[in-house]
């Protein structure tokens, strides 16, 4: 009896990785989809009515996709999954209290491996912008003449060392990437 006592919880716990295996995967393809919307919309010719309704019809879905399965960490729903969800995020503006729920999240989960850390640095900065406040890390900003240029950020002093710890490029290596035009015109 013993035995089959054994064999039936074995079945259970192999069972249980196997459906568990499922709904992360079913929520990776998901959120992947999601990420696919909200980058779609953003072209060189976004219309801002197309763009605001796709996020506002994201962010629903995301927030149902968290209820269910809680929140997407890299174990849970993989690096393109983690992204896509924080995409939703940065663009949920018109729901600054998730944004700084989203936030919230990943700065609990900081150095844990679970979250991408550098994105807690640009729902940082967005949810300050937002709210009136100054950037810490100096991720909201634009390219101008081939340079970026942030909007006030808290420290200027410290932004260089807060960047490199938090995970992200030296202003002036961002710039080099985002804001040059490649050398083949």
């Amino acid at each position: 009896m013993n035995i089959n006592k054994a064999m039936v919880f074995l079945c259970l716990a192999i069972l249980a990785q196997t459906v568990k295996a499922e709904v992360i995967e079913e929520y990776k393809r998901e959120l992947i989809v999601l990420g696919e919307l909200d980058q779609d919309v953003r072209t060189e010719n976004t219309n801002l009515d197309d763009a605001e309704r796709i996020d506002k019809e994201n962010l629903l879905k995301l927030k149902r996709l968290i209820k269910e399965y809680g929140f997407p960490t890299l174990s849970k729903v993989g690096r393109d999954g983690h992204v896509a969800a924080f995409l939703i995020a940065q663009h949920a503006v018109h729901d600054k209290e998730f944004m700084t729920y989203f936030r919230n999240e990943i700065k609990k989960r900081l150095g844990t491996k679970e979250v991408i850390d550098k994105l807690y640095a640009y729902l940082l900065d967005r949810t300050n912008q937002i709210s009136g406040f100054k950037q810490v890390y100096g991720t909201q900003g634009k390219c101008i003449d081939g340079k970026w240029i942030v909007t006030p950020v808290d420290r200027p002093s410290e932004l260089s060392a807060l960047r490199k710890k938090i995970g992200l490029l030296s202003v002036e290596q961002f710039s080099k990437e985002v804001c040059m035009p490649p050398e083949n015109g």
